[in-house]
């Protein structure tokens, strides 16, 4: 597609949220322009039903890698699993899927629940990943808080993740979630069962 500077418009809710990876809602033709200007390899959508074809069609033409998830729309509990959290993180925490933009329907509650997902992994606080959600969404329910508290998982981190994750490192490299670096073979001993990281949705 011919980029045509005169119309950026980014998608409802766009968001930076690290080096080469940004959040919002569903693209539509006029973001299309803006999205070019990312040089996106990889979009991650989170969404009921198959997306459009001018999407699929921009996605293509663009070699934009698609993973798509069917997640139903938000209403007062969680249809995400674990598993599929946990799946999406490690797509996003390998460079080689990055820039990566990851969306819903209205970049609200179904990306918030992966972002906040994400800073856990990246070791924020409670009160900071809470209220960084707060920005898209007014309030968050007692289910997505308590998804978040309760989120145990296995991460398989490549030695390509982005700079972003160089925190990580060594045994016992995070107090609550089970993370193998494929360049520090030790790193996957800790305290975790394997019932802890199963799937769950609540």
């Amino acid at each position: 597609m011919e980029l045509d500077n005169r119309y950026l418009v980014p998608p409802f809710r766009f968001s930076f949220v690290e080096t080469d990876l940004y959040r919002g809602a569903y693209p539509v033709a006029a973001n299309y322009n803006f999205l070019i200007t990312l040089k996106l390899k990889s979009m991650i959508s989170l969404i009921p039903e198959a997306m459009d074809n001018k999407l699929s069609d921009f996605l293509k033409e663009e070699n934009i890698e698609s993973y798509q998830y069917t997640v139903p729309k938000f209403v007062d509990q969680i249809i995400m699993s674990s598993n599929m959290i946990t799946e999406i993180l490690n797509i996003m925490c390998d460079k080689k899927n990055l820039p990566l933009y990851i969306h819903c329907h209205n970049g609200g509650h179904s990306t918030g629940l992966v972002i906040m997902c994400l800073r856990k992994l990246q070791m924020w606080s409670q009160r900071a990943m809470f209220s960084e959600f707060s920005r898209f969404i007014n309030t968050f329910e007692s289910c997505e808080e308590e998804f978040v508290n309760n989120y145990k998982a296995t991460l398989e981190l490549t030695s390509n993740r982005p700079s972003w994750l160089k925190h990580l490192a060594g045994k016992k490299t995070h107090p609550t979630l089970r993370v193998v670096l494929a360049d520090e073979p030790d790193s996957e001993e800790d305290d975790l069962s394997k019932e802890d990281v199963d799937s769950n949705v609540i």
